[in-house]
């Protein structure tokens, strides 16, 4: 398990909820599951029999995800 965590400012670590749940949203519009957890992070539980390709296909949706919801944001 990994989480990726959206904080507004890095010094004081300041999450950004509403960030991370767009995030959420997207992921899920493109077919990947993540969870939200705490105030601002994502956390990816894949199964233990995950392929390489399927991470990567996974990260590449992430990505993806990530550059809609600042955009939309």
């Amino acid at each position: 398990m990994v989480a990726a965590d959206f904080v507004t400012d890095r010094e004081s670590r300041r999450g950004d909820g509403e960030m991370r749940n767009r995030v959420v949203m997207e992921c899920f519009r493109r077919g990947v599951l993540v969870l939200g957890c705490g105030e601002s992070a994502v956390r990816f539980c894949p199964a233990l029999t995950i392929t390489e390709n399927q991470i990567d296909a996974a990260v590449k949706v992430f990505r993806e995800a990530v550059a809609a919801a600042v955009k939309t944001g």
